[in-house]
């Protein structure tokens, strides 16, 4: 199927809602109010589901656990030519970039140091311009923090002043992190070049008298150890609770309540395969409610899939509650958002879906002020226009001629 795409600011729906950016989306429409193209038609339902009756056919999964993407590379290298540690492929595009979602480690073996330690390296990092960051972090009282504020954007082949490790463990370990969000990557439409992240000529060493504890030039094959996230588990859910749009259930990613998102994930849901084979017109529509905190870099993504073709429709945060106040604390729900694809040029289509996937960092989201955290889902409906096959006179006189 020919991808006509289109560039579209896709509506906030919702106050508190903020797009995470301009985004390249389907040829289809996205309108918070449902059609009134074939207003005097009559609307045929493929698929309702107010989730009362349990699980009908949605699946769901963890897609934390990511296989590393940093490898030894000569593309790009540093100097022009030799080796370097690379965070990308050439999977999107063919001057090489990074994927939607990406958490990607480099560790620098634990190394014992002392005197004054330094360590520095070259790097150069082409991603998202406050979206997708590249990071330099030390362990410090067992857990990992940010020796920089982030690096995004274009930075050609820089050379680090260096990053003191005297306050941090002894041994040091250090380790690069590359991570992009759920959209606008080259796997989503923006063509970097050698995108992701890239460093070489890693060094620990004593500034006081330049001894130096370890380094990597990568020449040798790489010293350093790539590694990806671990399995953060699965935690979409069917949930009753005051949250839902319509009577009681909703799809929700809030565990082991409502009030909190573990942190760390990159789970998704996943509708029913719906058959509209005979569709001319074709809206899929669904009601949910978001408490996903502005300042955390914690959001969610939607996928359009028709027939084979998943179309990236965007990434998302916002928190309808902290704006409207908590007077949405229950029933009647604070699900009034509406949010409708127009899919009418995709068709005609045999089946088409909905992807959901909700990430966190890593301290997990929740609760708001209506003690509710993350995304819940509610009232999924599919519909259109069926037209009438009107048969021709003719046709039953052949009919009737049968039986003389």
């Amino acid at each position: 199927m020919k991808k006509l795409l289109i560039v579209l600011a896709v509506l906030a729906f919702g106050a508190g809602m903020a797009t995470a950016k301009l985004q390249v989306v389907p040829p289809a429409t996205a309108t918070d109010e449902i059609s009134t193209r074939t207003a005097g038609q009559p609307s045929t339902v493929f698929l309702y589901d107010n989730i009362e009756a349990g699980n009908m056919g949605w699946t769901h999964g963890d897609n934390t656990a990511l296989p590393p993407r940093f490898h030894v590379d000569t593309y790009m290298a540093y100097g022009g030519s030799g080796h370097s540690w690379w965070s990308g492929n050439f999977d999107y595009d063919a001057d090489g970039g990074y994927g939607n979602g990406w958490v990607d480690f480099l560790k620098v073996p634990a190394t014992l140091v002392s005197g004054y330690p330094i360590v520095d390296f070259a790097y150069r990092a082409d991603s998202e311009v406050d979206y997708d960051f590249s990071y330099v972090q030390a362990e410090s009282a067992g857990g990992y923090v940010n020796l920089n504020k982030g690096w995004c954007g274009l930075i050609p082949w820089t050379q680090t002043t260096g990053f003191y490790l005297g306050n941090k463990d002894n041994p040091a370990v250090v380790r690069f992190e590359f991570s992009s969000d759920g959209a606008w990557s080259d796997q989503g439409g923006n063509n970097t070049v050698g995108g992701g992240f890239a460093c070489d000529n890693i060094r620990l060493y004593d500034y006081s008298t330049g001894d130096v504890f370890f380094y990597d030039d990568v020449e040798s094959g790489g010293l350093c150890i790539p590694s990806g996230p671990a399995s953060a588990g699965d935690f979409w859910h069917i949930d009753q609770t005051c949250a839902a749009a319509s009577m009681s259930h909703v799809w929700s990613v809030a565990y082991p309540d409502t009030s909190f998102v573990q942190p760390n994930i990159q789970n998704w849901l996943m509708s029913p395969l719906v058959d509209v084979h005979t569709a001319a017109t074709c809206t899929l529509s669904y009601r949910r409610q978001v408490a996903c905190q502005t300042d955390d870099n914690d959001f969610w993504t939607e996928e359009l899939y028709v027939d084979g073709v998943w179309y990236d429709c965007g990434g998302w945060w916002g928190d309808i509650c902290d704006t409207n106040g908590a007077i949405y604390i229950c029933y009647p729900s604070p699900v009034q958002g509406k949010k409708a694809w127009i899919l009418d040029a995709l068709l005609p289509a045999t089946q088409v879906g909905f992807r959901w996937t909700f990430y966190t960092t890593d301290d997990g989201t929740g609760p708001d002020l209506c003690n509710h955290a993350g995304y819940y889902l509610d009232d999924f409906k599919v519909y259109g226009w069926v037209p009438v096959v009107n048969v021709e006179p003719t046709t039953w006189g052949k009919v009737k001629s049968l039986y003389r």
